[in-house]
């Protein structure tokens, strides 16, 4: 998940926890992170998932790009 300069930080919550199921605690955990470091790790998952799910949060106007470990 990359910060951005338009998404309010609300939305990216909200997005990260209908998404992934997060809590609402690690949702704004991973969005802090994002907002301070410029990236977060929003999940470790399978492949497939991740594509998935980067495909939605983009839908959801967020900036995400999918990394291989």
């Amino acid at each position: 998940l990359h910060n951005d300069d338009f998404s309010p930080m609300l939305h990216v919550v909200l997005s990260l926890m209908k998404v992934f199921g997060h809590s609402r605690p690690l949702a704004i955990k991973i969005m802090d992170e994002a907002h301070m470091h410029g990236s977060a790790i929003a999940e470790v998952e399978p492949r497939h998932l991740a594509s998935l799910h980067r495909d939605q949060l983009i839908s959801y106007g967020l900036s995400v790009t999918l990394n291989s470990i």
